[in-house]
């Protein structure tokens, strides 16, 4: 039985089979009277770690960085994305960044409104671009512990430019006044009939998912 102002923890083991954006569903039953069941929606982007050249140009404490199967390489001083096919896609991840900032230089040279480089922040798409472009970039990271993902994601032909997305200069920097509570939470929905939970998690390939979530009794 939970306290008042008490908590639980539900553990999900869970094999991820491919190197990309996924979701499970699980449902739970439970033993409170106000909420007999759980329906849990969890997002997931299966990863490995990147390579030490590319992780070494992203010097931040406490972080993690990893990629798709079509890793993201160094170039000089900067990071961008390899050679990619028709169809293809490459993501690069930053996983344990405090509340603050993300700021970074970035060049964009793709097939306009076709292959775009999109930003994911805990799981939601915060922007993309595409075209030819470039300029200094700082989104908000409002958790306690966030993730980024770039990705660079083609269509089925044609290219343009270099076909290609370079990031140089990336800081970051802490803040802890507009903090929300720590989780990657998207909602909650409670009631006699059950309820709903969304988070997103970064999951090695094949490796067994600890996901950890605190529910209020």
């Amino acid at each position: 039985m939970i306290e008042v102002d008490g908590s639980c923890e539900i553990t999900i083991d869970y094999k991820v089979g491919e190197l990309d954006f996924g979701y499970v569903s699980v449902s739970m039953l439970a033993d409170l009277a106000e909420t007999l069941s759980f329906d849990l929606a969890v997002s997931y982007l299966g990863t490995q770690s990147a390579s030490i050249s590319v992780s070494n140009m992203i010097s931040i404490a406490n972080s993690g960085v990893y990629s798709s199967t079509n890793s993201w390489v160094k170039n000089g001083s900067s990071i961008q994305t390899p050679a990619l096919g028709d169809n293809e896609f490459s993501q690069l991840a930053i996983t344990g960044l405090a509340a603050g900032s993300l700021s970074f230089n970035l060049n964009v040279s793709t097939e306009q409104n076709n292959d775009f480089f999109n930003i994911y922040i805990n799981g939601y798409l915060y922007d993309r671009a595409s075209g030819i472009g470039s300029g200094e970039l700082t989104i908000g990271l409002p958790r306690e512990n966030n993730t980024v993902v770039f990705e660079y994601k083609k269509d089925e032909a044609m290219l343009s430019g270099d076909d290609r997305v370079t990031i140089s200069n990336l800081t970051h920097s802490t803040d802890t006044q507009s903090l929300i509570p720590d989780g990657n939470s998207t909602e909650r929905n409670s009631g006699g009939s059950g309820g709903s939970i969304n988070w997103f998690s970064i999951l090695s390939l094949g490796m067994l998912v600890l996901v950890r979530r605190r529910f209020p009794s």
